[in-house]
Formats: C-alpha cells, sequence, structure tokens
C-alpha cells in the first residue's frame, strides 16, 4: 500500500477511519425449518447460524486486497456516468454524501446506524 501524497485526499481518508461495532443488532430470531416441529409452511424457511469469529478485521484484510496506487478523484464527466450498481472489479470508492431518513425509521436503527459518522 502506497502512502498518499495528495493531502487533499489523505485528509478525506483519514476522515473515514474508525473503529466499528460487531455485532447482531436483532434481538430475536426463530427458525422455520422443515425438520423441527414447529415449522410453519406458510412461512419462509429459516435456519440460524451463530459464527464464533476471532479477528474479523484481519480475516477480512488477509481475503482482501488493498488499492495500489495513487488515489485519485473522479472527474465531473466520470461522476455523471458513475454507476454504483456496475460491478467494479478493479476499483473501490469511498463516497461522501448526505441523506435524510425519515424519523419513522429512526427506531429502526437505533442499534445500528446504517452510515457511521465520525464527529470530532
Amino acid at each position: 500500500m502506497e502512502f498518499i501524497k495528495d493531502p487533499n485526499i489523505n485528509a478525506f481518508v483519514s476522515e473515514f477511519v474508525r473503529g466499528a461495532n460487531v455485532f447482531v443488532p436483532i434481538r430475536y430470531a426463530k427458525a422455520n425449518r422443515p425438520d423441527l416441529p414447529s415449522f410453519n409452511s406458510n412461512k419462509l424457511t429459516r435456519y440460524l447460524f451463530m459464527y464464533d469469529v476471532n479477528s474479523l478485521y484481519g480475516t477480512v484484510l488477509a481475503d482482501k486486497e488493498l488499492y495500489i496506487g495513487e488515489p485519485y478523484w473522479l472527474s465531473e464527466e466520470e461522476l455523471l456516468n458513475f454507476d454504483l450498481y456496475k460491478e467494479y472489479k478493479e476499483y473501490g470508492f469511498i463516497v461522501r454524501c448526505d441523506i435524510q431518513i425519515s424519523f419513522s425509521l429512526h427506531e429502526l436503527f437505533i442499534d445500528s446506524p446504517p452510515l457511521a459518522e465520525k464527529i470530532k
């Protein structure tokens, strides 16, 4: 991984460095499998899995490639043609955006916000 030479890009990327919550925010789940006596064929089949994961961050780093080369800003034309849903195999992106979440959804996100914010 190379050092980011552009001070503006370095400041932008550094702004997003943070620790993270690693937990399942849903407090209750119920399996619905055909081999269970309580199976309900009118509902979706559900399996529950429990993973005991250590060194989650290290595991992800071992499986994913870090960036190679100098990061750069997209041009105005590239931004206008940017398709978030297109599969970019060679590139990763950091996107800064302003969003508004309906007040009715605040309770849903109380344990795990959809977009974390680093507040200084």
